[in-house]
């Protein structure tokens, strides 16, 4: 779901959808798409053998959330059954799921086939807290223009700030001229669980250590993957987007 938010949102450009079989292995051979562009990480969406056994190139599928709310029609253009432990040693470097959480969820949780296509947006997903703070690229950009931002510093992190990020952060950002951008990365967002809102009420009260009009923060519901160098690769293309 949160994958599919940021292909709606432009987050993932230039990803229009849900990869398809070329893509998916050039990603894991080359860390690029197959036009040369730097992406490290497969975007798949899995789906069980009996849906498979339903589809069928060509054909429009609904999207919903855990509701049953639309929120996309993707245009059927691939499907096979990938090659896990190939993904999981290309990915994660090792296949064994006693050695990485990541390659325990692709084996256990992670669907038997992948199913790629184009997705056409209907509505993004609906969220029900912190909804001020979830900006989408383009209502970024705006804010950074309304605040007559021209040179920003941006901050992505998925970690509790101390007084030495702040000190950090302020006098990189004076040495350059610029305002500050603080980007978290959230993968939790619904209700119950007391850390993640903590988490957040801490980032709020960061940024409120700042001169006014100097920081903003916006949320990133990104999925994390725990795949070292390539995930860390991934958050700079996030980050550029």
């Amino acid at each position: 779901l949160l994958d599919l938010e940021l292909l709606l949102n432009r987050v993932f450009y230039p990803l229009t959808g849900f990869m398809e079989k070329e893509m998916y292995e050039s990603v894991l051979q080359n860390m690029a798409l197959p036009d040369g562009t730097v992406w490290p990480l497969p975007i798949c969406l899995d789906i069980s053998d009996s849906l498979a056994a339903q589809l069928s190139p060509g054909q429009k599928i609904a999207l919903n959330d855990q509701e049953g709310f639309l929120l996309a029609i993707m245009t059927v253009s691939d499907l096979w059954q990938p090659d896990k432990r190939e993904e999981a040693l290309k990915v994660y470097g090792t296949d064994d799921p006693d050695l990485h959480p990541g390659v325990r969820h692709l084996f256990d949780r992670i669907g038997s086939w992948y199913v790629g296509g184009m997705v056409e947006g209907l509505s993004l997903p609906v969220h029900y807290y912190f909804l001020q703070l979830r900006l989408t690229p383009s209502e970024t950009v705006r804010r950074f223009t309304m605040n007559g931002w021209r040179r920003i510093l941006g901050f992505h992190t998925e970690q509790y700030l101390h007084c030495a990020h702040k000190e950090m952060i302020l006098d990189t950002a004076r040495k350059l001229g610029s305002a500050v951008f603080l980007q978290p990365v959230v993968d939790l967002d619904h209700p119950g669980d007391v850390d993640f809102y903590t988490h957040i009420n801490c980032y709020q009260v960061f940024t409120q250590k700042f001169p006014p009009n100097m920081i903003m923060l916006g949320l990133t519901p990104l999925t994390e993957r725990w795949a070292g160098p390539r995930e860390a690769l991934w958050h700079a293309i996030i980050r550029k987007n």
